[in-house]
């Protein structure tokens, strides 16, 4: 997982923080990071949807960001989630990741893909507006309690709840122009 992830990030960061004088050098870095991207197969819901994004941020073909987009929307649950892995039940991470990976690529908030989406994350958040993810980690730290909600199922849900936030965000443009008209 974190090959892919930390690829992207990187062609996000050098697509969005360019260093000046070194176009060339690192127009060439996107162009072999998206070459590696379209080469790997991803086997992980934090794999396909960060291959997604680092696609559509590197400028891949269009077919070749359907076809990632499909490969994500084949993985959307009856419950209208999405799970890290095939053997896992739907997440807040896994739910909210694809859907700002399936923004990021142009799919509509109203879609009803991402709407029943939308609608999974609502369901399954908790009263103090957290999300509830179990931390499958082997411990590598000393834990300590940040204060967010369930003990040291905390940093994954957290996380989640931070996936979840930008993808419900998403739905809020088309809200904010109505509330403009109606002024």
């Amino acid at each position: 997982d974190t090959i892919v992830s930390q690829t992207a990030l990187a062609v996000r960061a050098m697509t969005l923080y360019p260093i000046a004088g070194r176009k060339s050098e690192v127009d060439e870095k996107v162009r072999r990071s998206q070459r590696w991207l379209l080469a790997v197969v991803p086997s992980t819901a934090e794999e396909r949807n960060m291959r997604l994004m680092g696609l559509v941020w590197s400028k891949a073909p269009r077919t070749d960001i359907n076809a990632a987009v499909q490969q994500i929307i084949a993985k959307q649950r009856a419950d209208g989630g999405w799970a890290q892995r095939d053997e896992y039940q739907s997440d807040a991470w896994a739910t909210g990741e694809s859907l700002y990976a399936l923004r990021q690529a142009g799919t509509a908030a109203t879609a009803e893909l991402y709407r029943k989406g939308v609608a999974y994350l609502l369901k399954n958040q908790y009263q103090n507006g957290a999300w509830f993810v179990k931390s499958r980690a082997y411990p590598t730290q000393t834990y300590f309690d940040s204060g967010y909600p369930f003990g040291h199922n905390q940093w994954i849900s957290a996380g989640a709840a931070s996936w979840a936030g930008l993808a419900i965000a998403e739905t809020l443009p088309d809200v904010k122009v109505t509330a403009e008209k109606n002024r």
